[in-house]
């Protein structure tokens, strides 16, 4: 066989043959994708409707998608009900804060200054306007705060509402045929093959090898075998939507901003020797788009931009518009929590505050304007973030989310002997108490 571009064709999408693929291909979504949807508001349900229509006749899912997307499904659309709870939360606890600090620290400086034979003193009648203002100010918080526990309650009982009249369950259950399940016997002997190709890091799923446990960690490879064996089945080509994009190269790869590049090049083999047919993945984001362009939905990109805007793939992210080109893109950050620098620390009524800053700076892909953002991160008390500020510059932010954990450093392991002193070099001993034993022995 002759050196020839042609033999590394299968592992590359150029547009002549990305429009044939949608066109003539098999539209399958992961649970992923599937469950992602519920992150775009309602409000944009005709512009989902329209798109699904455009594939209603060439859409399906797996049964082991079917049973990921049924089992997790009303955790999805219940997790804002646990945002809310934390806003409630955080208003609780400002009259925490009125009342552990200011007439705590106020009582305080009254017994500090009620000696007038000694100094420092200050008439006691001197502090009354200020503990006034301090509870009225409290008071206020209490009564502010009313009308938003209202509205608390009310998009609480609108998302149970959605629950219970699920719009997009409908639109899915109107696209999709979904294929029969495996029986446990064929799922068993596809854990026995899944054991080998894990142990090999080769696709897909091996990224949940130590997270999951049972069948269900081997669910990738069973979504992965089903999927091989409609292809061959209708004889068609497969696209594959899928979010599940965090584990790195188990399905694909991605650039920073969360896209994916191409698949898993062993996959792209394993499917064209299994049906000799093209394969290719999306993320739903980038499915959105696309159908525009390959699909015709004729929904104006602003429209998009809005409803993708609303998809995140990452525990921490930004959706802006750049100033330069005007253009919206979003820009995710997962090491933040690794790379905090501490940049002030001050004692307070309930301990330490403490200051954390994480500044980058990236380039806007559409007209590589630069970019920079800083997030300062509050802890107040120990253990607790008060509040995150991000700061973009080149850029407005449209919509950010951060899920930040601090990384307290692990308490070190005391000697065994001694119990004074830390562990010495991976040894049960202090440094002391290590050198006497040694000390001993050689005697």
């Amino acid at each position: 066989m002759d050196l020839s571009l042609k033999n590394y064709s299968k592992f590359q999408m150029p547009e002549q043959k990305e429009i044939k693929l949608w066109k003539e291909a098999y539209f399958i979504f992961d649970s992923s994708s599937l469950l992602n949807i519920y992150h775009i508001p309602i409000s944009y349900i005709h512009e989902i409707e329209k798109i699904f229509k455009c594939i209603s006749d060439r859409a399906w899912i797996p049964g082991h998608v079917e049973f990921e997307y049924l089992k997790n499904r009303e955790h999805v659309l219940q997790e804002p009900i646990k945002k809310y709870d934390s806003i409630i939360e955080k208003l609780k606890n400002l009259n925490s804060i009125v009342e552990k600090e200011f007439k705590t620290t106020i009582s305080n400086i009254i017994k500090e200054t009620k000696n007038e034979n000694k100094h420092p003193f200050i008439p006691s009648q001197s502090f009354n306007k200020l503990v006034d203002v301090i509870e009225k100010f409290k008071q206020d918080v209490e009564s502010l705060s009313e009308p938003i526990y209202s509205e608390v309650e009310s998009q609480t009982r609108a998302i149970n509402d959605l629950l219970a009249d699920d719009s997009y369950f409908k639109i899915l259950q109107e696209t999709f045929e979904v294929g029969q399940n495996y029986s446990f016997k064929k799922q068993l002997e596809i854990v026995k093959e899944g054991q080998y190709r894990y142990n090999n890091q080769i696709p897909p799923g091996y990224g949940d090898k130590n997270k999951k446990s049972g069948i269900q960690k081997y669910a990738d490879l069973i979504i992965w075998k089903q999927i091989l064996d409609f292809a061959k089945e209708t004889n068609k080509p497969i696209i594959l939507i899928i979010d599940d994009i965090s584990k790195k190269d188990d399905w694909c790869h991605i650039d920073n901003r969360k896209r994916i590049t191409h698949p898993n090049n062993d996959l792209i083999k394993e499917f064209m020797d299994y049906s000799e047919k093209d394969f290719w993945m999306y993320t739903l984001s980038d499915f959105i788009y696309k159908s525009q362009k390959h699909l015709a939905t004729e929904i104006d990109i602003t429209t998009i931009d809005d409803m993708v805007s609303n998809l995140y793939y990452s525990d921490n992210y930004i959706v802006y518009d750049c100033n330069s080109c005007k253009k919206r893109d979003i820009m995710t950050f997962d090491d933040i929590s690794e790379n905090l620098d501490l940049t002030d620390s001050q004692e307070r009524g309930m301990g330490y505050e403490t200051h954390y800053e994480y500044v980058v700076g990236f380039i806007c892909e559409h007209c590589n304007n630069s970019l920079n953002i800083n997030i300062e991160v509050v802890e107040y008390p120990e253990g607790n973030i008060d509040y995150i500020e991000c700061r973009l510059e080149g850029g407005n932010t449209v919509r950010e989310y951060f899920n930040i954990e601090l990384r307290k450093e692990k308490e070190p392991e005391m000697c065994e002997l001694c119990g004074e002193y830390p562990q010495y070099n991976g040894l049960p001993t202090c440094f002391n108490c290590d050198e006497k034993t040694a000390k001993a022995d050689f005697d």
